[in-house]
């Protein structure tokens, strides 16, 4: 998996490279191996895995972080009263639920089961993060911003 994700970040091109030149130069890399490569992943991946759907499809949203946005749902995050000032254009032209539709196909094509993702989010260890490292590695490559998955 490791050199699997390793080739992945290098596919991703100069973005991710020059936040990964960034993040050396505090002494850590998505190349290390053992528990601070597990650490830098969750720093990295910050709130991404709020992302995910969590089985909460009661709401109908799939999550309750989605479900956060039940009042603007079909209003582009542009047109919101929320501050996306550091967001890209591409998040900022969909609305939630244009972006939580592109989540959840990048899930679908990373081929990561709902079953492991609710799995992840149960757990309070930084490792099992890492399972949701190609869905975001994935969407970064359809144009998003580090700011628009972490944030």
């Amino acid at each position: 998996m490791e050199q699997i994700v390793e080739r992945e970040i290098d596919q991703l091109g100069i973005r991710i490279k020059e936040e990964n030149l960034q993040w050396r130069e505090r002494g850590l890399s998505f190349y290390e191996c053992g528990e601070s490569r597990v650490a830098i992943i969750r720093e990295y991946l910050n709130n991404f895995h709020l992302k995910m759907p969590d089985g909460n499809d009661q709401s109908g949203y799939g999550s309750w972080y989605r479900e956060l946005y039940h009042n603007h749902w079909e209003v582009k995050h542009r047109e919101s009263k929320n501050n996306f000032g550091s967001y890209s254009g591409l998040f900022l032209d969909q609305s939630p639920k244009e972006f939580y539709e592109a989540v959840d196909l990048a899930i679908g094509e990373c081929g990561i089961s709902r079953a492991e993702i609710t799995k992840m989010l149960e757990c309070s260890n930084g490792r099992p993060k890492e399972i949701v490292l190609p869905v975001f590695i994935k969407l970064r490559e359809m144009g998003y911003d580090r700011r628009d998955l972490t944030g």
